[in-house]
């Protein structure tokens, strides 16, 4: 039901951590795009898309010090009460859960 707010969720996640990592702009885009690949074949696409058309916007955030929590939830891709942490895993992201 929320496909989009998981996909957000995993791209601003591994865009964080990156940040927190001084990776450049370019390596960080590059890494959300390798995200989508890492996920179900059926949600690709979507995945390409959100990265091709939000993946500066989110990076500005977080560069911005925007809480991670709140990136998915600004852009309404999430709803306002939902978690960056979760503590199940998704079932379209299970390769995330180690």
């Amino acid at each position: 039901p929320h496909l989009v707010c998981d996909i957000c969720k995993k791209v601003v996640q591994l865009a964080e951590n990156m940040v927190e990592n001084n990776n450049t702009e370019e390596q960080i885009i590059h890494q959300m795009v390798n995200v989508c690949y890492m996920l179900p074949h059926e949600v690709i696409p979507q995945c390409r898309d959100f990265v091709n058309s939000y993946g500066m916007a989110v990076l500005i955030m977080l560069l911005d010090a925007t809480k991670p929590e709140s990136v998915c939830i600004r852009f309404h891709f999430c709803p306002e009460d939902v978690s960056l942490s979760t503590s199940r895993c998704s079932y379209l992201f299970y390769i995330f859960c180690l």
